[in-house]
């Protein structure tokens, strides 16, 4: 946070100087409660709390991520399993079929060649379509 913000980025905590000025009218509510004690220790102030250290548990090396292939569980910063060998991600999509085209199937499994036809296939039919609405209205 820097020295001259006028809030706190985190909790929103006001950390503009207080107004001398006498106020007319009821004291203003707080926009949240002043900190209290809790299991047995004292509340502490914002300002002057020490920085909140994560807990061992959420710490990164704790966290891992699942092999697809697998299951074994490896850490963030590994880019390959521990298990198998395999890379991040290598493979997820092996069981779905994210292509598939009604009438032509799944564009992925097709050769480069027939993937090229379907494309040109693909802009005729529109070139085609463009001219006879252009036809019809024109």
């Amino acid at each position: 946070m820097r020295a001259e913000a006028p809030w706190c980025s985190q909790c929103f905590l006001d950390l503009r100087p207080a107004t001398l000025a006498p106020r007319s009218g009821p004291p203003p509510v707080p926009l949240r409660p002043a900190p209290t004690a809790a299991y047995g220790r004292p509340a502490l102030d914002p300002l002057t709390a020490p920085p909140v250290v994560p807990p061992a548990a959420t710490a990164p090396e704790a966290q891992s991520w699942p092999c697809p292939a697998c299951d074994t569980a490896n850490r963030y910063d590994l880019d390959a399993c521990t298990g198998c060998g395999r890379g991040f991600l290598a493979g997820a999509h092996e069981s779905e079929q994210l292509l598939v085209v009604p009438g032509l199937g799944d564009l992925a499994a097709m050769s480069r060649g027939r993937r090229t036809a379907v494309a040109f296939g693909a802009v005729v039919v529109v070139m085609l379509l463009v001219l006879v609405v252009g036809v019809l209205l024109g």
